[in-house]
């Protein structure tokens, strides 16, 4: 709901909480699916089904910026699961709800664990800074993001991207019937995690969007062609040795040996670089 006062131009739904809601078409206030909410004074309009907190129109626990309720019931958190003997696992689950459950440790809105280099963040994104694995919550439901139970956001670039082998190469282009290199992965990009991602080209997603890799699926390529210290051009590894190349030349979206261009590069004197993309930053 927009602030009194203000005018918001369109379907605006964005308060507090407001990328959950509808719009009550009665009251015009967001309607959860079990509760009404006023972004303006940041407070739920009806009791709170399960009594969490002393005032029951409390939203949020009073931190309406961190903490997530989805659908007017309980808040949630991240919880660590532990093995038969209550050891802890490297399984993590975000749950409704903000209390002790048996057979997890609780791990609260946000957190890290040194021990598995597990980082949980309150807008329900999980990083593993040791294995490069990166995941977001569906709020909606309960998600496990421990290993195996998700694909990483690399793997699911991959999964989206590798079916446009074969479509056409456009200079500029971003789909969804052509691309060129950069157009490949801002596609990809805006169907996996943030649709209203920037149109850049691969020097902007070298420069701004990614980080060091050591490979996989779903990692990237990127050449200088020249070593003049701007980004000529990037691919996506396919697997270990195969690749998705955007070719300019041909005049298509190629599956090429993941050391196809080497001997080019080599020859002009070049540089390439193995990276991933920064899902965090992608998501901000």
């Amino acid at each position: 709901m927009a602030i009194p006062n203000r005018n918001v131009v369109g379907d605006y739904r964005y308060g507090y909480q407001g990328e959950y809601a509808e719009t009550d078409p009665e009251t015009g206030k967001p309607a959860f699916e079990l509760r009404l909410y006023d972004p303006r004074i940041n407070r739920w309009l009806n009791p709170d089904p399960y009594g969490q907190y002393n005032s029951p129109y409390m939203a949020m626990g009073n931190n309406w910026v961190g903490q997530i309720d989805p659908d007017g019931g309980k808040a949630d958190d991240w919880y660590r699961k532990l093995d038969e003997n209550g050891n802890p696992t490297d399984e993590y689950v975000w749950f409704d709800g903000s209390e002790q459950i048996e057979g997890y440790e609780h791990k609260g809105l946000s957190f890290y664990d040194a021990d598995t280099g597990a980082f949980g963040f309150s807008d329900g994104s999980f990083k593993n800074y040791r294995t490069g694995e990166f995941y977001k919550v569906n709020f909606l439901d309960e998600v496990v993001v421990g290993p195996g139970a998700t694909l990483s956001f690399n793997e699911q670039l991959a999964n989206t991207v590798e079916p446009l082998i074969g479509s056409p190469y456009v200079w500029g282009a971003n789909g969804p019937d052509c691309f060129d290199c950069s157009g490949t992965l801002i596609y990809g990009i805006r169907q996996v995690l943030n649709h209203t991602f920037i149109d850049t080209n691969a020097d902007g997603l070298f420069r701004n969007y990614s980080v060091n890799t050591e490979g996989g699926r779903g990692s990237l390529i990127f050449y200088d062609y020249t070593s003049d210290g701007i980004i000529d051009h990037v691919t996506t590894i396919m697997n270990d040795t195969h690749m998705l190349h955007p070719s300019q030349g041909n005049g298509v979206l190629e599956r090429r040996e993941i050391d196809y261009l080497d001997n080019y590069t080599d020859r002009h004197g070049g540089t390439s670089y193995r990276r991933e993309l920064d899902w965090t930053r992608i998501n901000n």
